[in-house]
């Protein structure tokens, strides 16, 4: 290589060197006496260069750092790839963290160091505000997601709170001002009318509470040893009752009957009934719900399945959200809750719950419970004569 080009090299690299924007500085590996330096160090540790020239390099380095760095430095072929965090000190003694590169390079057959520094304390505070704008991304978006949840609660509460009021005072202005005039039985209708709007109304807050318990984790898991199939019954019974049997309502179990387990009942009347309830509510009249039990591997499995409306797919993403209802069943009563506290007391059971549908096409609820001191009947034998 001619003199020229050695000399345009060398001019190649002083100036990017020197305009490198990080401190930048090249030490003897054997001495640690600083060979060269840019303006960016003097500009950022507030030595001269003068001074520089005449410096160990271990005088930038805190006092706790020192024998790492020394420890680096006698590493022979190495460069780091990566940064290296260092604590290292000004002129005035300030203390800040760095970034460092280094590079190893031969200087006249000597082992030098060239090294760059990144000051951290910029980027510790870009990180510190990115933190903090994050933080207040979220809290603004929990803000929005609990006035959503407010906005819905209260349109809700107040429709669903609304119609059975005003049914109640219609009739009890009716009884109050013509009761003489009604006969025995037509007075008895009235009553019973007022006392389905009660119930509904009650209904409505039980299921308000028991999300709100949910919530704030303060639902109660009580298990007790349930006859399963009895347990199934019994609901299924219940809600053919509240349907007045608009829909049969189908219990396809492929356990013996007398097999129990380790269940909350509660909890299973629950997650049975609004499944249940729902199926009817959203098929066709005339149109069966089966209930479908088994055991599957160490897992109690629920399937509930309808022929109804189905979920749309862009409804399917937020259906455990509180007071949240599909568009297609928007005329049809409901609050919304039924399915936030099924998954609340499946979760409380320590199961999922999944589920498959086509729009006008029905749906399938699946819970899966873990199955717990799960017992089968004993099957009686008889000895041939």
């Amino acid at each position: 290589m001619g003199e020229a080009e050695l000399r345009a090299k060398e001019h190649h690299y002083r100036a990017l060197f020197e305009s490198s924007p990080l401190p930048s500085w090249l030490y003897d590996q054997e001495t640690f006496c600083i060979l060269d330096v840019n303006q960016a160090a003097s500009a950022q540790y507030g030595y001269s260069r003068e001074e520089f020239l005449q410096m160990d390099i271990r005088k930038l380095v805190a006092s706790n750092g020192v024998a790492h760095m020394e420890a680096l430095a006698a590493q022979t072929n190495i460069s780091v790839d990566g940064e290296v965090t260092s604590l290292h000190v000004k002129k005035d003694g300030t203390e800040f963290e760095v970034a460092i590169y280094c590079h190893q390079i031969n200087i006249d057959s000597r082992r030098a160091r060239l090294v760059f520094a990144r000051d951290m304390t910029i980027s510790k505070q870009l990180e510190q505000e990115r933190i903090y704008a994050s933080s207040l991304e979220t809290a603004l978006a929990k803000d929005r997601e609990i006035l959503d949840l407010k906005e819905r609660f209260l349109s809700v509460v107040s429709h669903e709170l609304r119609t059975p009021l005003a049914v109640i005072l219609s009739w009890v202005n009716i009884l109050s001002r013509y009761h003489e005039k009604l006969t025995p039985q037509m007075q008895l209708e009235k009553l019973n009318l007022i006392r389905s709007q009660v119930k509904r109304m009650t209904h409505l807050l039980e299921d308000v509470l028991a999300v709100s318990r949910g919530h704030a984790n303060r639902i109660e898991f009580q298990p007790t040893t349930a006859d399963i199939l009895a347990t199934c019954e019994e609901i299924a019974e219940y809600v053919r009752v509240a349907d007045q049997n608009q829909h049969p309502v189908n219990i396809d179990s492929m356990l013996p009957p007398g097999t129990s387990a380790q269940l909350d009942k509660r909890l299973i009347e629950h997650i049975l009934i609004n499944l249940l309830s729902n199926a009817t509510k959203y098929s066709p009249i005339g149109k069966p719900v089966t209930l479908s039990i088994h055991h599957e591997d160490d897992q109690l499995v629920f399937s509930v399945r309808d022929s109804g409306v189905g979920i749309p797919k862009e409804a399917q993403e937020r259906l455990f959200e509180p007071f949240f209802r599909a568009e297609n069943v928007a005329s049809i009563d409901g609050t919304g809750l039924g399915l936030v506290i099924v998954k609340q007391s499946v979760e409380k059971h320590g199961g999922t719950i999944d589920y498959k549908s086509r729009v006008g096409k029905g749906t399938t609820f699946t819970i899966r419970l873990p199955a717990k001191h799960i017992t089968y009947p004993a099957v009686a034998h008889s000895d041939a004569m």
